[in-house]
């Protein structure tokens, strides 16, 4: 699961970088980042990186092996402005203390909706049903931390200025009185919708029942053993003996393995099966307007909803070929936690020197044994 509220902690990692207190100029804290964003765009070039960096406004950022986050990297420059810095880390602090004190703070799990949120970027773009649900389930979580955030604008208002505007409640309701849990579309979903399936099930009923009747005046020694009104080739048919295929006519769509049985569409049923198949081609035409429907209501606020800042997810570490990686507005962090002082610092401190001794061939620093497991 990807939580959305501990991520939060991860948005203000703006001063680690440049960390309040050091005795240096603000010219050499930006040299010290710039030779730091060198070293990870080398390590990406050499494949050894950890992958996981801290870079300013953006929070804990994965570098994928594309040049174009190198690129990304290098623009990246720290905050230099005590004032900014001050006020980034008080939020962090504010907020790390409600979750110690505070145990109706819970972080809402949502789906991985970044192929959709990219997919609802493109115009005349259709979302599928299951692709709608997970992003319903989305804004329900948003909606829940926004209330939450509320909750918190007196005690904690460096946290709740972390609210953002949502978009209408309209889509949450409609996607949940058009689709199922699976993403099916319901026949509630449109009046013309439910008239389509109605017909669809009526005229299926009649081409059945007179399967059924032709079936029933076959010879006893013409029927195949399992014999039943069945689909092949999105027809129905019944199965009939190979030597009595002539005595039934009409189309076979279809032979048994043995060659012993032959799956025919009597000429008495033709035109009711195709008055079914373009039943089904009505009812497939409302579902699609259903489905564009919601997915044109939701358009519109895309750049609202395309925006995280995920910390946990169910496969991990999250697998390098997911969209989340170059998901515009998503803040990847990895998932950990801490609230020593410095402990951001030392960590990037020594995986830098580590690096630089990688580079230099030298013995690294806290090598893990892997018998011992740490």
């Amino acid at each position: 699961m990807q939580w959305l509220l501990l991520g939060v902690l991860g948005i203000m990692w703006t001063a680690f970088l440049v960390p309040i207190g050091r005795k240096r100029s603000d010219a050499r804290s930006v040299e010290d980042f710039e030779r730091r964003m060198e070293l990870l765009a080398h390590a990406e070039v050499h494949g050894t990186s950890g992958r996981w960096i801290v870079t300013p406004r953006k929070g804990v950022r994965f570098l994928g092996p594309r040049e174009r986050q190198q690129a990304r990297v290098r623009a990246r420059r720290p905050l230099t402005d005590r004032a900014a810095v001050t006020e980034a880390l008080a939020q962090v602090a504010e907020l790390a203390a409600r979750l110690l004190t505070d145990e109706s703070l819970r972080g809402e799990s949502v789906p991985d909706v970044a192929a959709t949120l990219e997919l609802l970027a493109v115009p005349g773009s259709v979302l599928e049903g299951p692709a709608l649900v997970e992003l319903g389930v989305a804004l329900a979580a948003v909606r829940a931390v926004d209330a939450l955030l509320a909750r918190l604008a007196a005690d904690a208002p460096r946290t709740a200025a972390l609210r953002a505007p949502l978009p209408p409640r309209t889509i949450d309701q409609r996607v949940r009185e058009s689709l199922g849990p699976e993403g099916e579309v319901l026949d509630s979903a449109s009046r013309e919708l439910a008239r389509a399936r109605r017909a669809v099930r009526e005229t299926r009923e009649r081409l059945v029942a007179r399967l059924e009747a032709i079936l029933g005046g076959v010879d006893p020694a013409d029927r195949a053993s399992e014999s039943a009104v069945t689909v092949r080739n999105g027809r129905y048919v019944i199965p009939v003996r190979a030597t009595a295929r002539a005595r039934v006519g009409g189309i076979v769509h279809d032979v048994s393995a043995t060659r012993s049985t032959v799956f025919v569409e009597p000429p008495e049923v033709i035109e009711i099966g195709n008055d079914l198949r373009a039943r089904e081609a009505e009812e497939q035409r409302e579902v699609l307007r259903v489905l564009r429907g919601l997915t044109d209501l939701a358009r519109p606020h895309q750049g609202t909803i395309a925006g995280a800042v995920l910390d946990v997810f169910d496969e991990e570490p999250l697998p390098t070929g997911s969209p989340l990686w170059d998901a515009p507005n998503v803040i990847v962090m990895p998932h950990i936690t801490c609230d020593v002082p410095g402990y951001a610092e030392r960590v990037l401190d020594r995986w830098f020197d580590n690096f630089e001794r990688f580079l230099a061939g030298k013995r690294l620093k806290n090598i893990v044994d892997r018998e011992l497991g740490y």
